[in-house]
């Protein structure tokens, strides 16, 4: 092994080491088993983080739910009314979106952040869908279905 191989691989090995402890102790890292819904609509509400809806021709709403053990534990997903809705926690210990008392908390460590929260849902093209009090960024694919988007500050990528 000449001597830049092992430069580089020392310098691999080093920076694993700085990072997996940061990661380690940014929360444990959960994914929800997927749930599945026979339903016609879908409101996703009151959530800091990435949202994606992703459609398909047939078949019930899935919602899958990934991130830190905190934020996904504050999470609800439930049947309402003809409707799936997946919403953020107002009760947890980091309030809600709308909580105006953490709005200007940069600490890095503040919680709820955009990129430690990603919820998934997979639609069957034609469902109404509602995104309200989003705060991150969204993808919504080609519903072909009547949309309200709402959100406080977000990227969004919206089909048709």
């Amino acid at each position: 092994m000449n001597s830049r191989m092992r430069s580089f691989l020392g310098g691999a090995a080093v920076a694993a080491a700085l990072i997996l402890p940061a990661a380690a102790a940014n929360g444990d890292w959960i994914t929800w088993p997927t749930k599945s819904f026979n339903d016609n609509a879908l409101r996703v509400e009151d959530i800091v983080g990435r949202v994606t809806v992703n459609v398909r021709d047939g078949g019930p709403i899935s919602v899958d739910v990934t991130g830190t053990k905190d934020r996904v534990n504050g999470m609800s997903v439930r049947e309402e009314g003809g409707k799936v809705v997946v919403e953020g926690s107002s009760t947890n210990e980091y309030g809600s979106v709308w909580d105006w008392h953490k709005w200007f908390n940069f600490s890095m460590d503040y919680e709820p952040r955009a990129d430690n929260l990603y919820v998934k849902v997979t639609v069957p093209r034609g469902t109404r869908v509602e995104v309200t009090d989003l705060v991150g960024d969204a993808t919504i694919g080609d519903t072909q279905g009547e949309l309200r988007f709402d959100a406080a500050a977000s990227k969004a990528r919206i089909g048709h």
